[in-house]
């Protein structure tokens, strides 16, 4: 992400009537939490606490809500940029009356602001975009921490297999094995579209996916086990590792296909929406 600084007052010596801009912008730049002078971001640690929820918090004071506006310890407050942006279309239109007024005057329509007017025009324009700035910054930040929620949520789904493990929310079951489960006319469903059982009703995942792989699992535990107490008993010592095959992370290679025969809901649900949409 590079500088926001106007390309109509540059190059800089150029444009000797936006030194009260430039100026403005160097300033706020270096002073900003977020940025500093240069185009380089400032250390992580320095100054802000770099979590998720001090980016959205900051994000809600810098551009607010659809209203431009945050919430702060109940009070509701203009963000800075709609603020910002607010002032600005003050001042323009302030130099539309005052042009109106010339003419009215019998003068000719002047092309360019009064000069204190000016200067105030420029030093809010570089505030806009710093601020601007900082939101896209803030914004870049924000989308890493959701891919890296992403990525996680993504490594829990069946991370052990398909052990049948649920998690209740307000009684109703609401995540199976990290999967997200979706009430789906009455019918549980596993809504995870990066599952292989994305559609497959919960009874049928427990009865034909998690039952069978757990049973399998067992199994092959208790042959191990049996082995390695064969193994003690003939030499006296074991190389086989038993460890625990329900709670260990799997090579998801392995997981079972969707089984067989089993309703698919989001695609009948699909199928259904598409057979209407053609009578």
């Amino acid at each position: 992400m590079g500088s926001k600084r106007r390309t109509e007052y540059l190059p800089i010596s150029k444009h000797p009537e936006a030194r009260e801009y430039h100026e403005k912008f160097d300033k706020l730049r270096l002073n900003s939490r977020i940025l500093n002078a240069g185009g380089q971001k400032i250390s992580f640690d320095s100054i802000v606490a770099w979590d998720r929820t001090s980016i959205l918090s900051l994000l809600a004071e810098l551009q607010g809500n659809i209203d431009g506006q945050y919430v702060k310890e109940k009070t509701y407050y203009t963000a800075r940029l709609p603020l910002i942006q607010a002032q600005i279309a003050e001042i323009e239109q302030k130099f539309k009356d005052f042009q109106q007024q010339r003419i009215n005057e019998g003068y000719k329509k002047p092309e360019k602001m009064p000069e204190k007017m000016f200067i105030d025009l420029l030093r809010l324009q570089a505030s806009e975009d710093v601020t601007t700035e900082e939101i896209e910054f803030l914004q870049e930040k924000l989308n890493e921490f959701e891919e890296l929620l992403i990525k996680e949520k993504s490594e829990n789904i069946l991370a052990c297999g398909p052990k049948g493990s649920g998690r209740l929310q307000g009684g109703f079951l609401v995540e199976i094995d990290g999967q997200q489960v979706t009430s789906l006319k009455g019918v549980l469903v596993i809504s995870e579209k990066t599952s292989p059982y994305y559609g497959l009703s919960v009874f049928d995942y427990r009865e034909f996916v998690a039952k069978p792989w757990t049973t399998e699992r067992k199994r092959k535990m208790s042959d191990l086990q049996k082995k390695r107490e064969l193994q003690l008993k003939e030499q006296g010592y074991s190389n086989i590792q038993l460890k625990n095959l329900l709670g260990h992370k799997i090579d998801k290679s392995i997981l079972p296909p969707f089984p067989k025969g089993c309703k698919n809901y989001f695609e009948e649900s699909k199928i259904k929406r598409a057979e209407k949409s053609t009578v």
